[in-house]
């Protein structure tokens, strides 16, 4: 049928195979008829939250940590402002989140990230571990060793912020509301539409990551308590 439908299989593995390919293939289809594949994912039956590699994740529970940083450092600047990572980006249905090609990748994008693993998935990892999530929010430069690009802080005038650099206030304002708030605000009931009505307790949020001074930008490195 026409539009878009999502089918989900469990998939028993008889054998180790190194280096083994998956494949996904349609014999039965008539030869006037196509797919379209938007998304496959997949992980292990034991996986943590259905997301986590059990082995990696019972190790980081061994060290006992007390804060867990994310999604780090130059990952959340971006190479250029078209990239920086954007926690809205990464919450909701996760067939329907944008996806960005990766910092660490080069410039022309080949290797993407699609943000299976987004906020949410990190505030729920942080409750597994029994540790303190420390949340790293874009402050509006993309790395300064790459490219430095800066949304515009004032207008014309030098004394109105701009709508680009209040957007990432924003975004920090409505974190703490998608961590922490009720249900019946906007962002709190996300929240709670994602399977965790309770609030995640949030208390630091990190601002930017390396920023240094250069002209007409002066920035700083912070964390603010929510």
């Amino acid at each position: 049928a026409d539009g878009w439908a999502k089918y989900s299989a469990t998939l028993p593995a008889s054998s180790t195979i190194s280096k083994a390919k998956y494949t996904i293939s349609f014999d039965t289809l008539a030869s006037e008829q196509s797919v379209d594949i938007d998304m496959v994912s997949m992980f292990p039956g034991d996986a943590i939250d259905g997301v986590y590699r059990k082995d990696m994740v019972e190790a980081m529970k061994d060290v006992s940590p007390k804060f867990l940083r994310f999604p780090g450092g130059c990952a959340v600047e971006g190479y250029d402002l078209r990239n920086v990572y954007r926690w809205k980006n990464t919450v909701g249905p996760i067939e329907e989140r944008q996806q960005t090609w990766n910092r660490w990748a080069n410039k022309n994008g080949t290797y993407n990230e699609t943000f299976g693993l987004g906020f949410y998935e990190y505030f729920k990892l942080c409750e597994y571990l029994d540790c303190k999530p420390l949340p790293i929010l874009s402050v509006g430069i993309a790395c300064q060793f790459n490219t430095s690009e800066a949304v515009p802080v004032f207008e014309a005038d030098g004394k109105t912020y701009t709508t680009e650099f209040m957007s990432y206030v924003q975004d920090a304002i409505d974190l703490i509301e998608f961590a922490n708030g009720s249900v019946d605000t906007t962002w709190g009931k996300l929240r709670a539409e994602m399977g965790h009505p309770e609030p995640f307790n949030l208390e630091m949020i990190g601002i930017g990551n390396e920023q240094w001074e250069t002209a007409n930008v002066p920035v700083s490195y912070t964390h603010l308590r929510a």
